[in-house]
């Protein structure tokens, strides 16, 4: 075979320096923007995540004012009116109080009138949607998030080791998975309020944040177990078996070969498990044992707008616009998890 020239060896170099790989990751995001409905989806969400996190920094309504003079009002297409005030905020947080301040140096006194109407104590209905999605978005990202970090580290260890560990393991699981959550939830509530004045003195955590993190702590039971059955397929591999051989620790295989490697299966569940941890949340706020007055959350709001229907006033604009809100919400994660599992899943990649 004639040998190549040095030229010619630098073209072919050239040339595949300007081949690009086409990844996993790649791959899928080539196919998900192909799916319509999930990227209509994410952006849906992202603009609502922003629409919900500056809030604060809007000329809307403070959400626990109440007006009795402007009770049951239908909707209107009022823009904008005088009357706002900070004094009429509760326990705002330190960056919510920053954001109100500058709201109030960017509109001063000016606000967007009830346009969705008011609810039985005056209050802008639609203030209390924008702020009560800031609740509920944060009750479904942190506690899907708590639920990701205990259920992927239960499973991958339970699935790695294998045996009688792994037996015990998932006995114990069963074992949780056969106490019905609203009673776990009632009884971790009720055992936390009691201690909660020391809890916030002793370790800073205040009602919100236990909250989140009570309903986090019973939803990572499934993640659990879907980590630990793909750590079981993944462990017998060739390239977990070198790094054994390599000396590798338990946790340098955990952290760098298995956990990777079921990160698609993991984005896929959580795009899910947040829906399901929203409408808990909604569930529990509607019970009475989720979010508290003054905070506001798409629960409470269900909650007030079944109080307010009777048979002799029917207020529509109670029910639907939250309802509204919620319901976009779960169908657009639900779209966006199809979308995710369709695109990570390399056995659809030809449908």
């Amino acid at each position: 075979m004639k040998p190549r020239s040095q030229e010619e060896l630098e073209r072919l170099l050239s040339e595949a320096a300007k081949v690009r790989g086409n990844s996993l990751w790649k791959d899928a995001m080539r196919r998900f923007k192909k799916n319509f409905a999930a990227k209509i989806s994410l952006w849906f969400l992202v603009l609502l995540s922003l629409l919900s996190f500056f809030t604060p920094l809007l000329p809307f309504a403070p959400p626990a004012r109440v007006r009795l003079s402007e009770q049951f009002q239908a909707p209107k297409l009022e823009l904008i009116r005088e009357g706002w005030s900070k004094a009429e905020y509760h326990d705002l947080g330190w960056l919510s109080s920053k954001m109100v301040d500058l709201r109030a140096s960017l509109f001063g006194t000016k606000e967007i009138g009830p346009i969705l109407g008011t609810d039985s104590k005056g209050r802008c209905l639609l203030s209390r949607i924008l702020w009560g999605g800031r609740v509920s978005l944060l009750v479904g990202l942190v506690a899907t998030l708590v639920s990701l970090l205990v259920g992927v580290s239960y499973g991958a260890l339970s699935g790695y080791f294998g045996g009688w560990v792994d037996n015990l393991m998932m006995r114990i699981v069963d074992v949780l998975y056969s106490i019905p959550f609203i009673f776990l939830v009632i009884f971790l509530m009720t055992v936390l309020r009691e201690n909660q004045d020391l809890l916030e003195q002793r370790f800073g955590l205040d009602r919100m944040m236990l909250f989140f993190a009570v309903i986090g702590l019973v939803y990572w039971l499934t993640m659990a177990r879907v980590v630990r059955g793909q750590v079981l397929s993944l462990k017998h591999k060739e390239f977990v078996e070198a790094a054994e051989v390599m000396g590798a620790s338990t946790w340098r295989i955990l952290r760098q070969h298995l956990v990777p490697n079921v990160l698609s299966i993991v984005i896929v569940y959580l795009t899910l498990t947040i829906p399901r941890v929203m409408l808990f949340e909604a569930f529990l706020s509607f019970l009475g044992l989720g979010v508290q007055p003054p905070d506001v959350s798409w629960g409470i709001l269900a909650a007030g707008g079944i109080d307010a229907i009777n048979p002799i006033h029917v207020y529509w604009w109670f029910v639907l616009f939250p309802g509204l809100a919620l319901g976009f919400t779960l169908v657009a994660l639900n779209f966006l998890g199809d979308g995710l599992r369709d695109a990570l899943d390399p056995k659809l990649k030809d449908r």
